[in-house]
Formats: C-alpha cells, structure tokens, sequence
C-alpha cells in the first residue's frame, strides 16, 4: 500500500485545537517515539511498518457468549480497546441506570480505555445514560462515584467530567463509546457483566477507525452525526439535567 502525503507537519507538538487532537497522524519516526507522542497527546501516530501491522483500517469486533464468566470483564479485550484518545463521550441509556454497573462494567471499561499517562491537555469524558429517578441529589451521587473511580483509576490524569441525564425518549437510542481516534457501536449495551463478571447476554461491539476507513458504510458519517447529537443536547440541556463542565473538545469538531 501507497500512501501519497500532499503536506507534512511536524507532529511532536500537535496544535492545540480540536482538528489537530483528533486527527491521525503517519510519521517516519520509530515505533517508540511514536507511542511517545500518541501517549503524550492522546493522538494516533502510525510509521509504515505498524500502519501494515495493525488492524486499525479495518477495524475489528468483540463478541461475548451468554452466560460465559469473563473474570477480568473489559480487560478480557484489552488489546482491542485500548487505542490513544484525548477525549470521550460514553453513550448508554441503561448503563447508569443501575449504581452497581458503575463497578461491574464501567470500572473495566474506563481502566482500558483512559490514558495511562498525564496528557499535555486536559482529558474529556462525557456520559449520557438515563439513571432511574432522575433527581439532582441521585445525579450528584453518581457524579460524585464517577469521580471517585477515575481518580482511583488515574491518579495522574488531568481530566474534565460532565454527566447527562437522557429520558428514554430522547435520541440517545444507540449504545456506543466515541473518541477522537475511534467509535465502538455496542447494539446490546455496555452493561453486560454481573458482580461475578459473567455475561448476561449475547453481546456484539465494532470498532472502527473511521479516518481510516473510506466513508463506504458511512461510518465517518455516523461518528459525525453521534457527535452533533451529543453536541446539540449539551447546548439545550437546562442545569437540572446534567452535572459537570459541558466541555468535550469533540464537540468542535462539528457545526
């Protein structure tokens, strides 16, 4: 595979803007320096040989067998979910619905998926999930528990917070987790684990890479369309419905 490049910039410094912090980046240098740069930045950098290596143009799935106990839950598919990222909007009706999936699922979920490291920027993580009675005492409860993991989680990490509360008829229909690098499309959820990590049903998750995959199946019209609507319910949402901040740098990558 050819890959012509029309323009080179430096990439051991990314701008600081929304566009540069999500966009993917093809580098000549070493795969260690790389890494260097997507772990500081939260940015996929490729050199030739992992761009012919890895899985990331193709994108790949996960499937979880009902009934199956999957003892390290999301660390099971560590090596499939773990990918660089500055910033992230974690879209579920259900699972903040139930206090319990905070460490069931949410715990493993975050721990394979957040940065390692400090980032050069400030992280973003925003979740959109209904949580029963939707009263401010429970949302500042559940804000509060938020917290807490991902301190306890990455005591290093740098990070903004804003939780949404969604009422079921809302457009929040579709189950998925967005980054600036990636989408992962959940049809069954991400509340598929009980407190003994064994798979309450026969679920399915796609990642894709949508910059580097062509548009085809529309899946970087999906990624985009995901984010407006999520952009759209954080401008128009009134103060009783959402705890938190409101910024995701994802959101100014869309009109």
């Amino acid at each position: 595979m050819q890959i012509e490049l029309y323009e080179t910039l430096p990439v051991d410094r990314p701008t600081y803007n929304a566009v540069s912090l999500s966009a993917i980046y093809l580098a000549e240098e070493n795969n260690m320096t790389c890494d260097g740069i997507g772990a500081k930045y939260g940015v996929v950098v490729l050199n030739s040989g992992t761009l012919k290596r890895r899985q990331l143009c193709k994108g790949d799935s996960i499937m979880l067998n009902k009934g199956e106990v999957y003892h390290e839950r999301y660390y099971t598919f560590k090596d499939k979910l773990t990918h660089p990222c500055n910033a992230m909007l974690v879209i579920d009706p259900y699972l903040l619905s139930r206090r319990e999936n905070i460490e069931n699922n949410v715990a493993s979920l975050l721990d394979v998926m957040l940065p390692t490291n400090r980032q050069e920027y400030e992280f973003h993580i925003s979740f959109f999930s209904t949580l029963g009675m939707q009263s401010e005492w429970q949302m500042q409860t559940i804000y509060d528990e938020l917290q807490r993991l991902i301190i306890r989680l990455r005591k290093c990490l740098t990070y903004s917070l804003t939780l949404y509360s969604i009422g079921k008829g809302e457009a929040f229909h579709s189950r998925m987790i967005i980054t600036n690098n990636a989408i992962i499309s959940a049809e069954d959820g991400f509340e598929v684990f009980n407190g003994n990590g064994k798979s309450n049903k026969n679920a399915k998750f796609d990642i894709v890479f949508p910059r580097l995959a062509n548009d085809s199946r529309q899946d970087m019209s999906n990624y985009l369309r995901w984010i407006k609507i999520a952009k759209e319910y954080s401008e128009e949402c009134s103060t009783k419905i959402f705890f938190g901040s409101r910024t995701n740098r994802l959101y100014s990558i869309v009109d």
